[in-house]
């Protein structure tokens, strides 16, 4: 027997471990992938948020424009007398458009598309136009009754409060009319 260390045989790389090599290098190619698809779409959810608050906030300085610009416009929404057949006309419509960007606001945050933040704001200023004038509210509850889908949002709380009171006064009054 010789002193001499035995060498050890170099290892060759057989078919069989190529293969597991690759197996590896598109695991963690699938892995990356992934990820990149997931940065992608947080990317694009959020670029949609923007897009939404930033529509509902162009439409809210539109209409707040044309009522600042239009002088007609803002007399009949404050007005507190009763409206012509041509005021109530241009009440409605402007208190259908606000309608319908406080509908799109439910909308966009039921499907997340605004922050609850933003949302808040808007019920406030729900909240806020039910004060500004009665024929206002009163055209509000019209627009409710008209479009009974948006009866039952919740952004309309405020103007479902205001029609319950409203008919609550409006019945005893009633009854003592028939007596």
């Amino acid at each position: 027997m010789t002193d001499e260390p035995t060498k050890a045989k170099p290892k060759r790389v057989n078919l069989e471990n190529i293969y597991q090599i690759t197996q590896i290098i598109a695991f963690v190619a699938i892995i990356a992938s992934l990820f990149a698809i997931y940065s992608q779409i947080n990317q694009q959810n959020q670029i949609s948020r923007f897009n939404a608050t930033r529509d509902i906030l162009n439409q809210y300085n539109s209409l707040n424009s044309l009522l600042i610009s239009d002088g007609s416009l803002r007399k009949t929404v404050f007005k507190e007398t009763p409206l012509s057949i041509d005021e109530q006309r241009q009440l409605y419509s402007y208190a259908s458009s606000r309608a319908n960007i406080w509908a799109s606001a439910q909308w966009a945050y039921d499907t997340g598309q605004i922050a609850e933040a933003d949302y808040q704001a808007i019920a406030i200023d729900v909240r806020e136009e039910m004060k500004a004038s009665t024929n206002l509210a009163d055209t509000y509850v019209t627009y409710i009754n008209n479009y009974t889908g948006t009866n039952e949002l919740e952004i309309f709380q405020a103007v479902r409060d205001y029609r319950a009171q409203r008919d609550a006064e409006i019945e005893p009054n009633d009854e003592r009319s028939q007596e």
